[in-house]
């Protein structure tokens, strides 16, 4: 939905449209140019925004109303001026980090229902529902016919305090007489509310946790994409458009070691993900905090060290408590989840050098028994330590055995195995 809108916001033209203040009669409007850029956000550009408006100052933030050219309404909240020209004409630039469209929205609305999808649960899942193709051949080997056929698979439903979350694989095929026709298949992640709730509250609540989760058993960043908001008090659905580091799903490959599991792994689906949102009740921000350092990739720094152990150290409090020094926290770990540390290296001297290191860079000095050359070098050896003990944990608290979660450990490295 507002797909051709979207793809011309992204023109670097943009869209021409009427736009004013939340706080002004519509009769306040002025032409205006709007543009989307995922990574940077919306931009409108007023050439001649009204005398009567007065002036703006740098970083006043506005809610701002648009009536675009192709008959779409859009809000862009707390819209913050950026540049402000004036000589034989004013020039107002205004930059948001959001944008609805589809409606004039307020921070109050309520919503029944949010729909998104998220970069790396399709391959996940593993299932499209897509069949065939079957071909039939003459005697001569020559294709006769060909035949795909195309059936759901079964919504996954998880019951959530205050909403249900519901998985189900949609399909695109459109219908022309194009001498070329392809399926499409896509997993969208659907969260109904017992009670309306604000955008935010509802992507704090049910959508980012399921980011975090994405993130995590991808060992990829993920962020959430095609954000729908329904059932609230506009008549037609609002596509919700957040500004931020994009992430795109890889080429499906099947069998092969980029997820620390899959859904085939597991015995229930959507038992293992209400395992998921009640250890995220119970360490949501540490497991938030830790994912983020896999947006770096194959990238690793002093920086991304800190923030892992410091998800891990929270995180350890969070669910088993801590036991004195952060050398004997992530001993602790270690022994609860009892991973075979043949698997994620994570035995005593291995957890002393990530600690030491930790406190190096967070101190700035030399620690006792290790020279600062020998700190410094195991940054990147420490972080991927730290990383596997964390799947580790997520693992344990997900339900699989210790003997599965080594298994599942190991052969996530297989390809680049652990120092």
């Amino acid at each position: 939905m507002y797909e051709r809108t979207l793809a011309r916001l992204q023109d670097e033209a943009g869209i021409p449209g009427r736009f004013t203040f939340a706080e002004l009669d519509e009769s306040d409007d002025t032409l205006g140019m709007l543009s989307w850029s995922e990574e940077d956000g919306a931009t409108l550009l007023l050439p001649d925004p009204p005398a009567h408006w007065g002036p703006l100052d740098l970083n006043d933030e506005r809610d701002v109303y648009g009536l675009l050219a192709d008959n779409t309404l859009v809000s862009l909240p707390a819209a913050a001026v950026r540049r402000h020209r004036e000589g034989g004409f004013v020039e107002l630039t205004l930059r948001c980090y959001r944008l609805d469209v589809g409606a004039c929205t307020e921070s109050s609305d309520r919503w029944g229902k949010m729909h998104f999808r998220l970069a790396h649960m399709h391959e996940w899942f593993g299932e499209t529902g897509i069949e065939g193709p079957k071909r039939d051949h003459d005697e001569d080997w020559r294709i006769k016919s060909v035949k795909v056929s195309w059936q759901p698979p079964a919504v996954v439903g998880v019951d959530l305090e205050g909403a249900k979350l519901r998985l189900s694989i949609g399909l695109r095929a459109p219908a022309d007489t194009s001498p070329e026709q392809e399926f499409l298949t896509h997993l969208s992640l659907g969260v109904f509310c017992e009670e309306p709730l604000g955008a935010d509250e509802i992507e704090r609540r049910y959508q980012r946790p399921m980011v975090v989760f994405s993130t995590l058993i991808a060992d990829r960043h993920d962020a959430a994409s095609r954000v729908m908001l329904s059932e609230g008090p506009h008549e037609d659905p609002v596509r919700a458009l957040h500004a931020g580091a994009v992430a795109r799903s890889r080429e499906w490959s099947p069998g092969d070691s980029g997820y620390l599991f899959r859904a085939t792994d597991c015995d229930d689906v959507a038992v293992l993900l209400g395992r998921w949102f009640d250890l995220y009740g119970r360490a949501g921000l540490p497991l938030a905090v830790f994912a983020e350092t896999l947006i770096s990739g194959s990238s690793y720094f002093p920086g991304r060290l800190i923030q892992c152990v410091t998800g891990l150290e929270a995180y350890a409090k969070a669910t088993i408590g801590s036991r004195g020094t952060f050398h004997k926290t992530l001993l602790a770990l270690q022994d609860h989840y009892g991973i075979d540390t043949e698997a994620n290296h994570c035995n005593e001297e291995n957890l002393r050098l990530v600690a030491e290191a930790r406190n190096y860079y967070t101190h700035l000095e030399e620690r006792e028994g290790y020279s600062a050359t020998t700190l410094e070098y195991a940054g990147f050896t420490c972080t991927r330590w730290a990383t596997a003990l964390m799947q580790s944990c997520l693992l344990r608290e997900l339900g699989f055995s210790s003997e599965r979660s080594s298994e599942l450990i190991a052969a996530h490295y297989l390809n680049w195995p652990l120092p």
